[in-house]
């Protein structure tokens, strides 16, 4: 168990913790508890990319549990809700959009180049 801010010492020290409880491991689901991480900045996401990445060399995958909102959306908004096993529905509380639609744009009426005589390309 973890509690507290991630730092590069202590992101080396769980991605060994991580490797050394999967090594006699073949598949297996890992639960974390993100429940009380704080999240003071996009360090957390980069630690738990990395921590996946380490789970997926020994054939394992990182999921998550009790994810809070601001977590869910920071990472929704990198792109890594999937590949970090945060949970498929946005908790309440999320204000991120899931799922959205292409805006229609209109073509721009009248809009035309011209040629600089000066301008050997042209």
């Amino acid at each position: 168990m973890y509690l507290g801010a991630i730092t590069v010492a202590t992101l080396r020290e769980l991605e060994a913790r991580l490797g050394t409880l999967l090594a006699g491991t073949a598949g297996q689901d890992v639960l974390c508890d993100v429940g009380c991480l704080p999240i003071d900045d996009a360090s957390v996401i980069d630690a738990l990319a990395r921590l996946q990445l380490t789970a997926h060399r020994y054939g394992a995958r990182i999921v998550l549990a009790n994810v809070p909102p601001q977590l869910h959306d920071l990472l929704e908004l990198a792109g890594l809700c999937d590949i970090v096993g945060a949970c498929p529905e946005p908790p309440a509380g999320s204000v991120v959009e899931t799922e959205w639609q292409a805006e229609e744009r209109e073509p721009a009426l009248g809009v035309e180049e011209e040629g600089d005589a000066a301008d050997p390309v042209t």
